[in-house]
């Protein structure tokens, strides 16, 4: 992304993210990329994104910066309990 994503809570992170690694991984995962939806309610998709990822996905949320509109939370993988690290920001 143009302005990358930064933990909110670093105390909870398994590992800061190097910057260096961003060229990498926009090479290595192309289709990753921001999703883009309309709305003129930006807290409205803020909340839900929070509810999805908590409720449907399961990650544990760890952080909340309502302000900014970024949450971070915690996704654990089901068949090896593997845990990333993941930020969410919603942006205009």
């Amino acid at each position: 992304p143009s302005s990358p994503l930064s933990f909110l809570n670093d105390e909870n992170t398994n590992q800061l993210y190097n910057p260096d690694f961003a060229p990498k991984q926009v090479a290595s995962y192309p289709y990753i990329k921001p999703l883009t939806v309309f709305s003129n309610d930006k807290n409205l998709i803020f909340q839900t994104l929070r509810d999805l990822a908590s409720n449907e996905f399961g990650w544990t949320e760890i952080a909340v910066s309502e302000g900014n509109s970024t949450f971070q939370s915690i996704a654990t993988s089901k068949l090896f309990r593997f845990k990333d690290d993941v930020v969410v920001r919603v942006d205009n």
